[in-house]
């Protein structure tokens, strides 16, 4: 397995902080490769400016405020958060092309990495 994205700490384990990202691969002995990578959608409203932020640009202002998964799950409780985003496990084949998708899929780095290695052993 070759980990592309390292996880940014035990607390940035939400796939929220990986938005739109690769953050695994393992090349199996027939030419086709497994990813781990984040799917979905992000909106989350700051109190900070009362304004709402999407996908990339949500993850850059949570990070910018230094928040962590807890906050996360703060802004839950307050209805400022549309996290709609998860990683998922997909198969190509050598010429790149997808064979098969949504293998697997979960809400946090350190379940896509196992979930991963668990798809590439069958």
């Amino acid at each position: 397995m070759e980990i592309i994205v390292e996880k940014l700490g035990e607390d940035k384990n939400d796939s929220f902080w990986y938005y739109n990202d690769v953050i695994a691969k393992v090349v199996k002995s027939d030419g086709k490769t497994l990813y781990a990578e984040s799917h979905g959608e992000i909106r989350v409203l700051f109190e900070e400016d009362d304004t709402w932020y999407k996908n990339q640009q949500a993850v850059d202002k949570a990070v910018d405020l230094d928040l962590t998964d807890e906050n996360l799950d703060k802004l839950n409780e307050h209805d400022g958060w549309g996290n709609n985003n998860w990683f998922t496990i997909i198969e190509v084949d050598k010429d790149g092309n997808c064979c098969g998708d949504d293998l697997g899929i979960c809400h946090t780095y350190d379940e896509a990495i196992e979930m991963l290695k668990e798809i590439a052993k069958e």
